[in-house]
């Protein structure tokens, strides 16, 4: 998830403050995200794949 406003930003624009927390992903990066897990070799497996792998009948 990513947010450009400040929480500041997000109550003068009129919206609900409910994601406080969505300003500490401008600050910090977030560990569990797919472009994260690249930077540091981590494959991943795309839903497609991981489905026909799990889903099988």
């Amino acid at each position: 998830m990513r947010s450009d406003l400040s929480m500041e930003e997000v109550i003068a624009a009129g919206m609900p403050p409910m994601g406080a927390g969505h300003e500490l992903y401008n600050l910090a990066e977030q560990p569990g995200r797919p472009e994260f897990a690249r930077k540091l070799g981590i494959p991943l497996t795309g839903f497609e794949e991981w489905a026909r792998e799990h889903m099988t009948s």
